[in-house]
């Protein structure tokens, strides 16, 4: 569950990029995906869409490369059944991958992705705040265990104690098994789960 700024710093650290050169090219590249046109310009616009797995790269593979590569998976397990799903529930494909990654930072196991899912769902539907800690901790660009009073106090659009509905974006680049979790959530009346 990796943000755009951690899969940076790891390839960064494998000396497989150039940072400045890959934000720029996250930020401003011309990527040729059926989802691009749903995606928000700005340094963050790719978040969400880099698809976590385990690639093979060349050492001679350009930053466009290694980003490509993992768009092209995402595209590739994105099916059209995803795309009418996300449709039927009234939701874009961005939103849908928003949901997923919230799954994915807060359910902690597949078999409870579905149930969190639906807790989501529930909450939007009932235009109550989100309130999930993982959000905060996207915005402090930190993980914590324990947010405090002024944790939750950040301004943000992001912040899911202050506003209602979906963050402005992905929190994350959510998996599969999320994204099946936020197309298919289970049927329940749940507002609250504990993790």
């Amino acid at each position: 569950a990796l943000t755009i700024a951690q899969t940076a710093d790891i390839l960064e650290d494998k000396q497989m990029i150039n940072r400045d050169k890959f934000m720029d090219l996250i930020a401003n590249g011309n990527f040729d995906y059926e989802f691009m046109d749903e995606l928000p310009a700005g340094e963050n616009r790719l978040e969400g869409f880099l698809f976590p797995e385990t690639y093979e790269i060349f050492t001679s593979a350009t930053e466009e490369d290694i980003i490509n590569k993992m768009l092209s998976q995402f595209d590739l397990v994105f099916t059209d059944e995803y795309y009418k799903r996300a449709e039927e529930l009234g939701y874009s494909v961005y939103e849908i991958v928003t949901i997923a990654s919230l799954i994915e930072r807060e359910a902690r196991v597949d078999s409870e992705r579905a149930t969190v899912a639906s807790v989501i769902y529930n909450r939007l539907d009932k235009g109550m705040a989100l309130q999930m800690d993982s959000v905060v901790s996207y915005i402090l660009q930190e993980d914590k265990v324990n947010l405090t009073y002024a944790d939750i106090a950040v301004e943000s659009d992001y912040n899911p104690y202050k506003n209602t509905g979906l963050p402005p974006g992905p929190i994350c680049s959510p998996g599969i098994n999320a994204i099946k979790a936020a197309i298919s959530p289970a049927k329940t009346d749940y507002l609250y789960f504990v993790v």
